[in-house]
């Protein structure tokens, strides 16, 4: 548990030395302090979603189709 907060922090630290950030309200912590609490940041969904469409494994090609360019014509020969 220690080691697992300790790479959290290394890894907080790397990511605010960096001069660029996805985005800059929170640089790229997800979440703003104001007022002494922490406010999720209008990222921090986005984020999520975009970790869990990585982690789908689904290919970029897949993620082209919609119903919009599905081709409904079939073949029966």
């Amino acid at each position: 548990m220690k080691a697992t907060k300790n790479k959290e922090i290394d890894k907080l630290k790397y990511e605010n030395s960096l001069d660029e950030y996805k985005c800059n309200k929170c640089r790229d912590l997800r979440f703003i302090i104001k007022d002494n609490e922490a406010i999720a940041c209008t990222c921090k969904a986005l984020r999520e979603a975009e970790e869990i469409l990585l982690s789908s494994g689904i290919s970029e090609e897949f993620r082209k189709k919609n119903f919009d360019n599905f081709n409904y014509s079939y073949d029966m020969n």
